[in-house]
């Protein structure tokens, strides 16, 4: 009557490994995908949070993107050299989650004049 309950223990015992290695292995590595890979949808929020990556803006100033055409937009973002803002135009490249920026706000000292990225799945930054 003992053999009984080993059966039931070796059988859980794959289960459980295949458990945990799935939360230690799978999980990152889906956050990375997400994060690098992947493409999301486009959004006010998911292009403002990408244009805020691709130009490591302050998160703590947030950027603002406001539609004004078919996947075009207005964003403004921090000036990392100075208290005000710059503004670019943001077009969406190629009907995907991918867009290219350019500066429209009077020249500023540091400020990109282009800048481009992609919206992806899970935009995290580890800062």
């Amino acid at each position: 009557m003992t053999s009984r309950p080993s059966r039931s223990l070796d059988r859980l015992a794959p289960v459980a490994l295949a458990t945990i290695l799935l939360v230690l292995f799978g999980v990152p590595a889906y956050a990375v995908l997400a994060r690098f890979v992947l493409h999301g949808p486009v959004n006010d929020a998911s292009l403002q949070r990408s244009v805020a990556l691709a130009r490591g803006s302050d998160p703590s100033f947030p950027t603002h993107c406001t539609r004004t055409g078919t996947r075009r937009w207005r964003c403004t973002t921090p000036d990392d050299q100075s208290s005000g803002a710059v503004q670019y135009d943001v077009r969406g490249v190629d009907g995907g989650s991918c867009w290219r920026a350019t500066l429209v706000s009077d020249s500023s000292e540091g400020a990109p004049e282009h800048v481009g990225g992609c919206v992806h799945s899970w935009q995290w930054t580890l800062l």
